[in-house]
């Protein structure tokens, strides 16, 4: 749509708008008076009529009512009046045309009326008692004619208004466009590279400020175009010796680049060095605990293999006499039979043989005890020290925190109270090796906190909210707690607040990184002197 038909349309809605509001407003206040002209008139001339015709009425002068009668319908616009007594018998009546028998239909406004006759009544009363009534009907075919030419008039003076309006703005829109098909010319040259086009401006008003400002980006665009080609013309010099250059430089950038992958190699090669060593240094930090919790079973299982040692020497003796008693026996020789019952009865009361079959019992279950825990030790340790080869298998976290605790419980013993909370988990699948690394480096962390009696709390709890599945593990001590300003830095490489050669500083960002691995986060909470909550959350996909 065309600049010239927009601004053609906008002005005729507007000016339409307008005049449908004025038209309105109009033939609405015109009407009103009518109406209201109309029924002053008609209550103006019903009462005049009413009352100039009481005392014919109440004479019974009918000569006289005729007489007003034919007096009022002298004008045009009364077209039938009838008076009637009580009785409905009607005293007198006329009309102008043939509305002598019309059907009365009492209107009470003007809306009322349906058939451009207005009818009313009046009613004749002298001290409150009714003699006779008026019927009168008036025409309004006057006012709607009135009405119906105005509103013909006014929509002729609308259309010739917007007709002219109409015009007018064909004549405006004919200036406009052809002011702007100037600036699209010149537009166009300039899109084709002629930056030389100039607009003669011929007026001083808003088009002639954008034909100025027109003129100006032109001679803009020109500097600029010229500085462009003279920057071209340096470039392209620049060209010629840049090639030479680009080599020499990739040279150089390929041999960065070598010398940036050997490092990356060194780099890499070292931090599996850092990482073993870390695992390393959490087995060494172990070991003396897992021997003495080795050297333990290891112990009464000794102690008590001596007992059965000796036990067994007692049974073999008194099995050997009670069999040396019976190849000894003869039927026909009972003589020292007595005396041999006797050696061996002096023997299982000297022996205790009665202690010796309670108590061997006893120490073969401790013995089978003590062979299990050093079996769950060993196997523990194996299982942290081993390499994984990041093998993904469904594990039970619970699990995973007995191995832990199992391997560090010469560590914990001592100096902690473990209180554990462990709900039934569903299985995660994970790499069960560095889990059990992570659970470690945390509750070895936790006790080293306490240094002398204190409370872990290890709590695992599984967790359903709408679509999302989640285990979440927190480890809680009540030892010195950390401060604030180290938390921030507590997961960062070889940061740590121990006593140098007491920990690499390694061991929470590795459990940090294998946390993240598995699709894991992991918060810390702590207070100085109250203590300090590690939170591992696994979602369970």
């Amino acid at each position: 749509m065309s600049l010239r038909l927009k601004t053609i349309i906008g002005v005729g809605l507007i000016e339409a708008t307008l005049l449908v509001i004025l038209i309105s407003t109009i033939l609405n206040y015109m009407r009103e008076t009518s109406e209201n002209s109309l029924e002053n008139y008609i209550t103006t001339t019903k009462t005049l009529f009413a009352t100039s015709t009481k005392d014919a009425i109440l004479s019974f002068d009918l000569a006289t009512l005729d007489s007003s009668i034919e007096e009022i319908l002298k004008n045009d616009n009364i077209i039938y009046v009838r008076i009637i007594d009580n009785n409905n018998n009607i005293l007198a009546s006329g009309s102008n045309g043939d509305y002598q028998e019309k059907e009365f239909k009492l209107d009470n406004s003007y809306l009322d009326i349906d058939d451009s006759i207005y009818d009313t009544e009046e009613f004749i009363t002298v001290e409150d008692t009714t003699y006779a009534k008026v019927e009168l009907g008036v025409s309004t075919r006057q006012i709607e004619q009135s009405i119906k030419e105005t509103t013909k008039l006014s929509i002729s003076i609308a259309i010739i208004e917007m007709v002219l309006v109409a015009f007018f703005s064909f004549i405006l829109g004919i200036y406009l466009t052809k002011q702007l098909k100037v600036l699209r010319n010149a537009a166009k040259d300039i899109s084709s590279g002629d930056y030389t086009k100039k607009i003669d401006i011929k007026t001083r008003d808003e088009v002639g400020e954008v034909a100025h400002a027109f003129n100006k980006m032109t001679n803009s665009l020109n500097v600029a175009n010229q500085e462009t080609l003279t920057y071209q013309q340096e470039l392209e010099e620049l060209n010629k010796t840049l090639e030479s250059r680009v080599e020499r430089r990739t040279e150089k950038i390929l041999d960065q680049k070598n010398k940036l992958e050997d490092a990356y190699g060194e780099l890499e090669k070292a931090q599996e060095q850092l990482v073993e060593s870390e695992k390393l240094a959490s087995i060494g930090q172990l070991a003396a605990g897992v021997a003495h919790e080795i050297n333990n079973p290891v112990g009464f299982i000794k102690s008590n293999l001596a007992s059965l040692e000796d036990y067994i020497r007692v049974y073999q003796t008194l099995i050997k006499e009670q069999q040396a008693f019976i190849d000894s026996v003869d039927i026909n020789e009972n003589i020292n039979l007595k005396n041999k019952l006797d050696k061996i009865a002096n023997y299982k009361e000297q022996e205790d043989i009665e202690f010796v079959n309670d108590d061997i019992n006893s120490l073969t279950k401790e013995s089978i005890k003590g062979t299990v825990r050093v079996e769950e030790i060993v196997k523990g340790l194996k299982i942290y020290s081993r390499d994984s080869g990041d093998a993904l298998e469904p594990c039970n976290l619970g699990d995973c925190l007995e191995d832990a605790l199992t391997i560090l419980n010469n560590e914990i013993k001592y100096k902690c109270k473990v209180k554990k909370d462990i709900a039934t988990l569903p299985l995660f699948n994970c790499d069960k090796v560095k889990i059990i690394q992570v659970f470690t480096n945390l509750i070895a962390n936790a006790a080293q906190a306490i240094k002398d009696t204190g409370i872990l709390s290890i709590k695992a709890k599984h967790t359903q909210d709408n679509s999302i599945s989640a285990i979440t593990i927190t480890i809680t001590d009540n030892g010195e707690g950390i401060a604030k300003e180290n938390l921030s830095k507590l997961f960062d490489p070889f940061f740590t607040t121990k006593a140098v050669g007491e920990g690499t500083g390694l061991g929470l960002s590795i459990s940090y990184g294998i946390i993240k691995d598995h699709g894991g986060t992991i918060s810390v909470e702590s207070k100085v002197g109250v203590g300090t909550r590690f939170t591992i959350v696994f979602n369970i996909s």
